[in-house]
């Protein structure tokens, strides 16, 4: 369908939907593709102080940080029993631990005696020893030694363990749950388990890790990386092959997603380019150079991408196949 037969309404791109571009490709995706969660229903302005508001931030951190399910780790990053891993968010630190060969628990990383952080970085350790004063706890939590036992005849070992918290695991990730009592990681997760299923994340590893701190709200963060509607003003090169703005955006229970449709022009363009163009601009090729790759006759440029890409994926969705 092109531009000018997609009829243009209040709330959406002149362009194809992303349900139309996929009508036109040759191998169709699974259904959940082809399902459509609208993320919101209104025009309705978001108050700047969720952004900004002291207020507001210490009621995320009551009612979200503290009772949703977050990712803390990969597996290998605690492959031995020993092993420990220091996760913080906002003004909470937990520490996460290889207890056993098949075993991750996660504890609040505080000393229960005097509520010095117990470790301050990623480690391995045979036991978990307070820096401060020495009070020390096995891998399962429970209390293993308190220094000069007689000045603390009060204190009972089997109420003194380390306050764990929810652990799931899922695809080599672990997961972690301030509130212990919360729904299983699995029922949490919902949807997004089938809709990930074929990527198998638990044969992928970690290759790099970069970190930056950004002096905003995390939501600044969030937002600044999870829509395509800066494309055109930011990455203008790429509207040569990337639908921008027929980007379908969803929202399920408790995860979203972005589909956005590459091999298409973007509907913002006031010229349409050919499928070699459109392959040139992604091979970076500049005007004046020739191609390296040339398209067969009748061929589209999503449609090779798609079987370029299906072969270069195949091993990461079957790690068995050639």
């Amino acid at each position: 369908m092109s531009v000018e037969e997609t009829p243009v309404s209040l709330n959406r791109s002149p362009g194809p939907t992303y349900r139309q571009i996929l009508d036109s490709d040759r191998v169709k995706p699974a259904d959940h593709f082809y399902e459509e969660s609208p993320y919101f229903s209104g025009t309705d302005p978001i108050p700047v102080s969720r952004y900004i508001s002291r207020e507001f931030h210490e009621l995320e951190k009551k009612y979200m940080w503290r009772t949703t399910w977050q990712m803390a780790c990969r597996e290998e990053h605690i492959p031995a029993v020993g092993d420990t891993f220091v996760y913080e968010i906002c003004d909470m630190s937990f520490l996460i631990v290889r207890s056993a060969p098949d075993e991750i628990r996660a504890y609040w990383n505080f000393c229960r005696h005097r509520g010095r952080q117990l470790v301050s970085q990623s480690t391995w350790t045979p036991v978990l020893r307070c820096p401060f004063h020495s009070f020390t706890w096995n891998l399962d939590g429970t209390l293993a030694y308190v220094p000069t036992e007689w000045d603390f005849p009060h204190i009972d070992k089997d109420e003194l363990g380390l306050l764990s918290v929810g652990v799931g695991r899922w695809g080599g990730f672990v997961f972690i749950n301030p509130s212990p009592n919360g729904e299983s990681l699995e029922d949490y997760m919902g949807e997004m388990v089938e809709h990930t299923a074929p990527w198998h994340f638990e044969t992928r590893f970690v290759e790099a890790h970069v970190a930056k701190v950004f002096n905003a709200n995390w939501k600044i963060v969030e937002e600044a990386f999870m829509e395509s509607f800066h494309v055109a003003a930011t990455h203008p090169q790429q509207m040569v092959r990337l639908g921008d703005v027929n980007t379908q955006y969803d929202c399920y229970d408790n995860f979203s997603r972005a589909l956005h449709p590459s091999g298409v022009p973007s509907p913002l363009l006031k010229w349409t380019p050919t499928e070699q163009e459109m392959l040139d601009n992604m091979l970076d090729i500049r005007e004046g150079e020739e191609s390296i790759i040339v398209l067969p006759e009748g061929e589209t440029l999503r449609s090779f991408a798609a079987i370029v890409g299906r072969d270069q994926l195949r091993p990461a969705r079957d790690p068995n196949s050639a």
